[in-house]
């Protein structure tokens, strides 16, 4: 069985969107009081999530400029980014904000009709991943265009990081914790991890048992130490977040072409086996749907419960979780059938299918 895509960030990507989708029911679950604010393990939980799993998605997003410039003109890559970033996050922004409006005297927090008719810009909620992976590839291009871009890139990502640590410190009025809610600091803050996802190579991954045990246990001290050293600091999210985001990719592109050599050297079927692999990759493949339409499910299951009466955590947990990993997976054949009569249906429902040869 030969699956025609690199399995490290399809890997990377599924495990990434689990911790996406696991953050923000926990979070919601918070807001709504059904968990405790002050649990020293959920706040932890929460710290040790958040630490890597989007710096994680720019590092992947970055792996992956060189092989598209090599593809496009810059001109096309720019209408390219507009289609594929802006179009979903003007959509999806007026269609969550919208339904939270309608569903105001359900939800955590009330929208009101202005927040709902400005919701793309500055963009709010989880799209300003979009927005910032939007600014940060179309910068990245143009440099890398230039035929010296990739050296000047890593320089101009080095001084970002010491001007965000060394800044932050000093008490530089512009800078703040991860630039939070900055409709341009937020990109520049993880411009970063975009640069290093560049510099790095999809098929790189450590081959053995042992260097994989390397690297968990490298992964297991970043966030012990974070954790142990917090503090809402750019210098100290910067050395943790940095050894997380490498050392927990090599560990998931390890196991996920580790999985694929049993299957492929195995005369026997592993039925089980196969389908959790196809059903994987199927997940990595679409995280960016999932991440787009996740809380909407999540959410919805949460006020769902708590009309039944429903308080108890643990299965406000699994249902929210299911929820928001799974049903926006249904978008895939609604993305199939509008397809067959609208071919921009692609840009508002972004989807793929699994394909083998």
């Amino acid at each position: 069985m030969t699956v025609q895509r690199q399995l490290g960030p399809d890997y990377a990507k599924m495990f990434g969107i689990v911790l996406v989708v696991w953050g923000h029911t926990v979070r919601g679950l918070m807001n709504a009081g059904i968990l405790p604010e002050d649990s020293i393990f959920w706040v932890n939980l929460d710290r040790a999530i958040y630490l890597f799993h989007m710096p994680l998605f720019f590092f992947l997003s970055g792996m992956f400029i060189q092989q598209t410039l090599n593809k496009l003109a810059l001109i096309d890559f720019f209408k390219r980014n507009i289609l594929i970033f802006i179009l979903p996050l003007i959509f999806w922004s007026y269609t969550q904000s919208g339904i939270q409006y309608l569903a105001s005297s359900n939800v955590n927090v009330e929208r009101s009709l202005q927040y709902v008719l400005f919701a793309p810009f500055p963009p709010k909620q989880q799209f300003w991943f979009l927005w910032s992976l939007f600014l940060i590839s179309c910068f990245s291009a143009l440099l890398i265009k230039t035929g010296r871009g990739k050296a000047i890139l890593t320089s101009l990502a080095i001084v970002v990081m010491v001007i965000m640590s060394v800044g932050e410190q000093s008490g530089m009025e512009l800078l703040s914790y991860k630039m939070a809610g900055s409709t341009f600091g937020e990109a520049l803050f993880f411009f970063p991890f975009f640069v290093l996802g560049m510099l790095s190579s999809a098929t790189v991954v450590v081959k053995s048992k042992t260097g994989f045990i390397q690297a968990f246990l490298l992964f297991l001290i970043a966030v012990v130490l974070y954790l142990l050293s917090y503090q809402e600091s750019n210098a100290i999210y910067y050395l943790f977040s940095v050894i997380c985001v490498y050392s927990s990719y090599q560990c998931i592109a390890f196991i996920g072409e580790a999985i694929e050599k049993r299957l492929t050297q195995s005369s026997q079927k592993k039925a089980l086996l196969t389908s959790l692999h196809r059903f994987f990759i199927f997940i990595g493949m679409n995280s960016f749907i999932i991440y787009l339409a996740h809380i909407i499910p999540e959410a919805g299951i949460r006020v769902v419960l708590l009309k039944l009466g429903v308080t108890d955590a643990l299965l406000h947990i699994v249902a929210g979780n299911l929820a928001g990993l799974l049903l926006p997976l249904l978008l895939v054949p609604a993305n199939v059938f509008l397809m067959r009569y609208w071919r921009s249906a692609k840009y508002f429902i972004p989807v793929r299918r699994l394909k083998y040869e």
